[in-house]
């Protein structure tokens, strides 16, 4: 649940709220906006809008509600310690390492269970509350946990027993908050995530990291499927979203505004 103090409240009366509980408790429920049980807000979405940015998207709701979300990647130098035989991780901890034949010919181990939870990192900027404030802080654990849960996108950052990828990712809310933003900061972070790409790498099992400078090569941090016709679109995988719903009466209400 949410801070109590993250929440707006609108100033309805006694015979307002019941009214709208009355209304959303019909079958089917009447949403003052007009919206299905199951209908989400219109939105206008758009992707690779910071040029600077290995991924970047921007959400805005019909309300006017509207964020922006930048990605940006950077090599960082594991900490590796080969006479141990041992990674140790940025998160703390030994975690073992595989013999040298296990390592891929092309350099760049898949990262299965190599991946840290440190190499992920996540600011959120809202208009009125300080970066330690415990809206952004609370919505920041929320969007960190959900991304991290699978293991699947940490695992992607890693580059190989020396070296792996930093991620940082930018969440900046535009505008006031008309409703609970979690939803909307998700949404744009998933979009983010599916336009990231990575330089594809040349070097080799342990080397220093090099890089393929024609970003036509790059590979999408989510990459697309390529055992399904619709390679173009299809995805392996997705990065996760995070939904809000209500539920009043016997109607479960998907993305609900102050009003519904």
């Amino acid at each position: 649940m949410a801070p109590a103090s993250s929440t707006q409240f609108l100033p309805l009366s006694p015979a307002e709220l019941s009214y709208l509980h009355s209304s959303l408790s019909l079958s089917p429920p009447i949403r003052p906006d007009g919206r299905t049980p199951t209908q989400f807000r219109p939105l206008i979405a758009e992707t690779d809008i910071l040029a600077s940015a290995n991924g970047s998207a921007r959400v805005c709701f019909a309300d006017g509600t509207e964020a922006v979300v930048g990605i940006k990647a950077e090599v960082e130098k594991s900490q590796w310690q080969p006479e141990h035989g041992v990674h140790l991780g940025t998160g703390g901890g030994d975690v073992g390492i595989p013999d040298e034949d296990e390592e891929p010919e092309n350099g760049n181990a898949d990262g299965e269970g190599k991946g840290e939870n440190a190499w992920v990192e996540m600011s959120i900027d809202i208009p009125g509350f300080r970066d330690d404030d415990q809206l952004p802080v609370f919505l920041s654990a929320m969007l960190t946990e959900a991304l991290l849960a699978s293991g699947k996108l940490k695992d992607r950052l890693y580059i190989n027993r020396r070296f792996h990828w930093k991620l940082y990712i930018d969440i900046l809310l535009l505008s006031s908050t008309f409703s609970y933003p979690l939803p909307l900061l998700s949404l744009t972070t998933h979009l983010a995530l599916l336009s990231s790409r990575l330089p594809r790498l040349k070097s080799e099992l342990d080397e220093d990291p090099l890089f393929d400078d024609d970003w036509d090569a790059s590979n999408f941090l989510y990459p697309l499927a390529s055992n399904t016709p619709t390679k173009s679109t299809a995805r392996a995988d997705r990065p996760p979203i995070t939904l809000l719903v209500i539920a009043v009466g016997q109607n479960i209400i998907f993305d609900p505004s102050k009003r519904s």
